[in-house]
């Protein structure tokens, strides 16, 4: 996945050392990552779709990674991780908040089905990371759907995690935080040993 140091290399920094935040830009950033994918194999429909709406942002993303309750794509940017799920739904979709004993809870219908256990997955990823991590990264959760699907017009929200398509994830991916280009190496770096490409 690595290319030579001198790639990198310009008129403006030959001879010098960078400094370690422009390195990091320079190994996270989203062309540094784009590239890396486009050496491998063709990407997922809805990877390759998030990937189009976060090439002008700071985010990295790790497609298809193996984590524990499943795979997720991983979206780290300033904020900290994202865990995206391809949403296999049909629509249309809407959020029930239903009232019990114990308390109210949120439920995810798909036409007239019940899609929570979609919902609880994605909860099960999103707290796996925010232990992988020690807790010390904002981690949240989205189920995407394709672009082209008419699933539903506007985003929804079932407890903490995001329905939406490819432009509404890369905006949560993309969320103001104060991760610095360094720590966003550091914690890519972590992802990237801890949960491997389902491929490998």
């Amino acid at each position: 996945m690595g290319r030579p140091a001198d790639d990198y290399a310009d008129e403006h920094t030959a001879g010098r050392r960078r400094p370690a935040a422009d390195r990091a830009r320079r190994r996270w950033g989203v062309e540094r990552v784009l590239h890396a994918h486009r050496a491998a194999e063709p990407a997922a429909d809805v990877a390759r779709e998030l990937l189009t709406h976060l090439r002008h942002l700071p985010v990295a993303l790790l497609i298809d990674r193996d984590l524990p309750g499943g795979a997720a794509h991983l979206a780290v940017g300033p904020c900290g991780i994202t865990a995206v799920v391809e949403a296999p739904l049909a629509g249309p979709l809407r959020v029930e908040r239903v009232r019990g004993v114990f308390g109210a809870t949120e439920l995810l219908r798909d036409g007239d089905a019940d899609a929570s256990g979609l919902v609880e997955g994605i909860e099960g990823r999103v707290e796996a990371l925010r232990v992988l991590t020690g807790g010390v990264v904002s981690v949240a959760g989205a189920l995407c759907h394709r672009a082209a699907s008419p699933v539903l017009l506007r985003p929804l929200h079932a407890g903490a995690v995001l329905i939406g398509g490819p432009e509404a994830v890369a905006r949560l991916a993309a969320r103001d935080g104060a991760l610095t280009d360094t720590e966003l190496t550091a914690v890519v770096d972590l992802l990237d040993r801890v949960c491997p490409p389902l491929s490998r």
